[in-house]
């Protein structure tokens, strides 16, 4: 079960964002811990670190990245992502399962789990949402066909919304789905990015990081896991992205080589 919640929230968060795999992870871990007197904490833990690192992946598994690959004009994201970061994601993820089972050795026993499903479940909605999923994935099919010809067919802002129009044209809970959203987390995401530019405008970040050499990706490292920590990470990509086109640093240069 530590392994299925592992993979498939990682795989998951590479196509639907991590941050929502998170939002309708965190019910069901809770649900499946209780459900078999397994120790909440662990499969948390498992859904935290699936989501974060399988979402590296891909350039819609996080905002962060989402943001790298609209600002750097990538031809073919979803190959450039996985070309470079595939291997690594697995890698973690195979090392995140090895390090729960040490740290939590007895949530591990030796029986069998015999789940069955008693959850109520919405039929039209769900057959609804199925196709919203199977549209997602042709599209991004699409998307890294015609970016073996050269091609950039679908902008990845379009994946979502047509992949989103199937629940709100077809569902009968269209407006109830609307009203439940969550929108306050929309609202920060909107107010961050307007005082990120804030901050950028006043000159704050720049006096503080320009004398950092942003050459050389050690330096790249240490101060995105230090600076993240306090400003969060997506914040954190906007100012340095602003700041590494200003700079035209050497990192930002290979970057550019893909643009069309």
């Amino acid at each position: 079960m530590l392994l299925l919640v592992i993979f498939v929230s990682g795989f998951l968060s590479a196509l639907l964002m991590n941050d929502t795999v998170a939002v309708v992870g965190t019910p069901l871990m809770i649900y499946l811990g209780k459900r078999h007197r397994i120790d909440p904490k662990v499969l948390l833990l498992a859904l935290a670190f699936g989501v974060t690192i399988g979402s590296v992946t891909s350039p819609i598994g996080n905002p962060q990245n989402l943001l790298i690959a609209l600002a750097t004009h990538m031809k073919d994201p979803f190959l450039v992502f996985a070309k470079y970061l595939f291997v690594p994601t697995v890698l973690n993820l195979l090392l995140t399962y090895i390090i729960l089972r040490l740290f939590y050795k007895k949530s591990f026993q030796n029986e069998i789990i015999k789940h069955s499903n008693d959850i109520e479940m919405d039929g039209g909605l769900t057959r609804v949402s199925r196709i919203s999923l199977f549209l997602l994935l042709i599209l991004v099919a699409v998307r890294i066909i015609g970016a073996f010809f050269g091609q950039e067919i679908l902008r990845l802002s379009y994946i979502s919304i047509i992949a989103a129009l199937p629940i709100v044209l077809l569902s009968d809970k269209r407006l109830k789905i609307l009203r439940t959203m969550d929108w306050a987390t929309i609202v920060f995401f909107v107010s961050m990015f307007v005082t990120m530019r804030a901050v950028w405008n006043c000159g704050f970040f720049q006096k503080y990081v320009s004398f950092i050499n942003f050459s050389r990706i050690p330096q790249i490292l240490l101060t995105s896991v230090g600076v993240s920590q306090f400003i969060s990470n997506v914040p954190f990509v906007v100012l340095f992205l602003i700041f590494l086109k200003v700079r035209m640093t050497p990192f930002f240069v290979p970057l550019q080589q893909v643009a069309p």
